[in-house]
């Protein structure tokens, strides 16, 4: 059994910020964070209960995706941070100058919690005007949903996706957009609710194509996130016509040199594989590989993944000798990405010692597989899904390993 590492298939359009609003957040700070984040998450694990435990989780499994992707996490959480300030500076008139102010110098250090005070407040004053006003104002809601969103996107960058998912609800409940759906239909999808997960999805797309149009990366994402959620449920022949469509869609839109047009055809060809039609996954993971390292460059940790992707199809088909170099490359480019104490790095350890395995090649396979226990049992505790699953691997190498002569 492999660990998993492929990219995350639900895609979300991410908020448009004012561009003179500067963050002080470094790189190496939101790193830093993420990775405190999830050791706090392990030790969360540890103490849950049994019904706690699924959700933890996932939220782990949040947190390894987003430092897969640092660098897009950190730009992206830079504008998040940025936008936060925005919207607090538009209601000014309503905040106590010093509580702006330490908000704002927070923000900057990517803390989230003097600014969600702040949103809890303006949302429960703006919920109360619009109370008095909804006989008179159609509208009366929609400042009271876009602070409610805020609050959603501010408990999701602290990895509470529960209180997340209640926040864009009630933001679509006030006020339906395509982006209050979509952040709710991709956080229903971690979660587990997959009915809900249906529901909005679906709802996504009709207003995506209200919004936006058809020939949108809105609407293709909206597509991409219906299908995850069908494939994620063994709906293979429900989710296949959504993906060629987001596929086509993305071509369309952002044209074949595009990254997002290589995660598009990535998540067709998982389907394909998931479905025994290795040749057309081999096809697009090759496609998706060589767009990828074109688009950013040959040691991106994208690369990494995609080169994973290729090398798991091909070894499943019976051609471990080319395989092997694919994941050697994904090795080199994980450890150059994240260092040799990164779950990431340890999947690709344990993929290449399962091919050296599947291969009779016990003396190369066993210090890997050791190696991949060791990191992950440091990175995410002894209790998540992939060390559990690292460790049982090396358990049933050692059964079946012969005896030394």
């Amino acid at each position: 059994m492999r660990a998993n590492n492929t990219a995350s298939k639900g895609a979300v359009i991410a908020d448009k910020v004012d561009g003179n609003v500067t963050i002080g957040l470094t790189f190496e700070q939101h790193q830093a964070a993420l990775k405190a984040a999830l050791k706090q998450k392990a030790k969360d694990l540890k103490r849950a209960h049994k019904a706690e435990k699924a959700l933890i989780r996932q939220e782990m499994a949040g947190i390894e995706s987003r430092l897969a992707n640092i660098k897009a996490d950190y730009d992206k959480t830079k504008a998040e941070l940025a936008d936060y300030k925005a919207k607090l500076a538009r209601y000014e008139n309503q905040i106590d100058p010093a509580r702006k102010q330490a908000a704002f110098a927070e923000l900057d250090k990517g803390k989230l919690t003097l600014a969600k005070a702040l949103f809890e407040e303006l949302a429960a004053q703006s919920r109360a005007r619009s109370a008095s006003l909804k006989r008179v104002v159609e509208d009366a809601d929609t400042e009271t949903a876009e602070l409610e969103y805020a609050l959603g996107e501010i408990a999701e960058q602290d990895i509470l996706w529960q209180e997340a998912y209640v926040h864009f609800i009630e933001a679509n409940s006030l006020d339906p957009k395509f982006q209050y759906l979509i952040r709710a239909q991709s956080l229903a999808h971690h979660l587990g609710n997959f009915s809900e997960a249906e529901t909005l999805g679906r709802e996504a797309i009709i207003a995506a194509e209200k919004e936006f149009g058809k020939n949108t990366v809105e609407y293709g994402s909206a597509l991409n996130n219906l299908a995850s959620m069908f494939e994620a449920t063994g709906r293979f022949k429900e989710a296949e016509p959504q993906y060629l469509q987001a596929v086509k869609i993305t071509r369309v839109v952002l044209g074949v040199d595009h990254p997002l047009f290589a995660t598009s055809i990535n998540n067709l060809a998982g389907l394909f594989r998931a479905t025994g039609r290795f040749n057309e996954a081999e096809a697009l993971y090759r496609q998706a590989l060589e767009t990828t390292r074109k688009a950013l460059g040959a040691d991106h940790p994208e690369v990494g993944t995609r080169l994973n992707n290729l090398a798991g199809v091909l070894e499943e088909t019976g051609r471990s000798d080319e395989a092997e170099p694919l994941y050697l490359q994904a090795i080199d480019i994980t450890r150059m990405a994240f260092g040799e104490a990164h779950p990431l790095f340890g999947i690709s350890l344990n993929n290449l010692a399962l091919l050296f395995e599947s291969t009779g090649r016990a003396d190369e396979a066993e210090p890997l597989f050791r190696q991949a226990v060791v990191v992950f049992g440091k990175a995410l505790g002894p209790d998540h899904p992939n060390t559990q699953t690292v460790k049982a691997n090396f358990e049933q190498f050692l059964t079946n390993r012969p005896p030394a002569d």
